[in-house]
């Protein structure tokens, strides 16, 4: 059977009113080379000493690296030296303190491989105090950068293109959104809220 027609009416349009402003999100890229100078100077020569029964134990730390892996953690890789030598990888989640506007390294711990390797030669450097050295010191201030982007960004908003033409702006807010630690890069995306508007004054032509 043929249904039956239901007419409705159309609403009422309305004009929309704009909202003043722009809320927008930005990209910074960070070399992992540059985060390694950072927590390298900061931990390489370390020495960290532990009781085994009767005997002590030492770890140097002698080199840090920094990588990416997926999209979500960074791999931090580690050579020692001590009363055992070689290479221990740690795995952990980017995240941001905004208090103190840093980006710390939360939930650290040893990857799988390394812990199966410490389990059957090195059972002693099973340890969390080596873990939380290596936090303590994983921290990346971002007060600058984040002073820096918002002084460039503010600049590039109040700017004469070309004579006559000229844009005005501020940015009201800028926090940090997301971390994105790719293979090769760490990108942090930062979402600024803030207003701009073009203000033309052309000569008259004259015609």
């Amino acid at each position: 059977e043929k249904p039956i027609d239901q007419r409705l009416l159309v609403p009422e349009l309305e004009s929309a009113a704009p909202k003043p402003g722009f809320n927008i999100f930005l990209d910074a890229v960070l070399d992992y080379d540059s985060l390694s100078k950072i927590i390298n100077a900061q931990l390489k020569g370390q020495q960290l000493e532990f009781e085994k029964g009767a005997f002590k134990k030492t770890v140097i730390i002698n080199d840090c690296r920094i990588y990416g892996s997926d999209k979500e953690n960074l791999i931090i890789k580690i050579e020692f030296s001590g009363s055992h030598s070689g290479i221990a990888y740690f795995t952990g989640m980017p995240a941001y303190n905004e208090k103190e506007r840093v980006i710390e390294i939360q939930h650290l711990d040893f990857d799988i491989r390394t812990k199966n390797i410490l389990l059957k030669n090195a059972e002693w450097m099973f340890n969390r105090r080596i873990i939380n050295e290596i936090s303590r010191h994983s921290r990346f201030d971002l007060s600058a950068y984040m002073d820096t982007a918002m002084t460039l960004i503010n600049s590039r908003l109040n700017h004469e293109w070309i004579s006559g033409v000229k844009n005005t702006g501020v940015i009201h807010e800028l926090k940090i959104a997301g971390f994105f630690p790719l293979l090769q890069h760490l990108v942090i995306r930062s979402n600024a809220i803030g207003s701009m508007e073009i203000k033309m004054n052309l000569p008259d032509p004259g015609f």
